[in-house]
């Protein structure tokens, strides 16, 4: 099997879907090529990601009680004037599924670009950890030779902070992508824990989150956004990003 044929077969190999000998021979290919290992490793990484539940909305009792009443059946009475009573109540239920349904568009406006912005951090964040990945194009624990590398790789200069002495300490950092797009990964450490920090241009709020046992904290500061990635615990990822909000107003 090589790259081409493997690259028709993948999302269905992810899916559990190939028969046995396909799913032999896919998997002796990815033991052998790298590129392709990592290729399936995102691939199960962003399944992962979208299939959590929290992606998912449920639909509030009270609209599913308020349709359900609606729409039963009842037997018409025998005078004509049931008609005429019904249709403002029809009316009326129309209105209300209309209302609600315009909200969640809305909802899902605000929060649609945050959503897909997690979902490919947290599969970058994954990837990084998968061998043969590496977590560095630059390592160092100096800002002072971490920022200029930045500076001369991408179009944007992501702010470089060394926060060694709160016990969060730069490690370096690397081009990683969203959504296609070249972005600054920082590397930092907590322990044993790794931190990634994606930066780019542009500000998308604020929020957290937890996702298949790795914790997300996103902000926009400065006219950038960074999100914070981690399996480290929510309080501890929420302090480190603190620190940097913190370290950024103070300059």
């Amino acid at each position: 099997m090589n790259c081409r044929e493997l690259d028709d077969l993948l999302h269905a190999y992810a899916d559990n879907e190939l028969d046995v000998a396909n799913a032999r021979a896919l998997e002796l290919h990815l033991q052998e090529c790298g590129a392709c290992s990592n290729a399936f490793a995102t691939a199960r990484a962003v399944k992962g990601a979208a299939s959590h539940p929290s992606l998912y909305y449920r639909m509030p009792s009270e609209l599913r009680d308020t349709i359900v009443r609606q729409v039963r059946h009842e037997s018409p009475p025998s005078r004509p004037g049931w008609i005429v009573r019904r249709i403002p109540a029809a009316i009326a239920a129309a209105l209300l599924l209309g209302v609600v349904l315009w909200g969640s568009v809305q909802w899902a406006d605000r929060t649609s670009i945050a959503s897909a912005d997690r979902r490919e951090v947290l599969a970058s964040h994954l990837r990084s950890l998968q061998p043969p990945h590496t977590l560095f194009d630059v390592a160092s624990t100096d800002q002072h030779t971490v920022k200029p590398w930045f500076e001369s790789h991408i179009d944007y200069s992501p702010p470089v902070r060394q926060l060694a002495s709160a016990g969060f300490p730069l490690e370096g950092g690397r081009l990683d992508y969203v959504h296609d797009r070249p972005v600054a990964a920082l590397v930092y450490r907590r322990g044993q824990h790794v931190i990634n920090l994606f930066v780019w241009p542009g500000e998308s709020g604020a929020g957290v989150a937890t996702d298949r046992g790795i914790n997300l904290v996103h902000w926009s500061s400065g006219g950038m956004t960074f999100w914070a990635v981690s399996d480290l615990n929510p309080d501890e990822l929420q302090h480190f990003g603190n620190l940097l909000r913190a370290t950024d107003s103070a300059r």
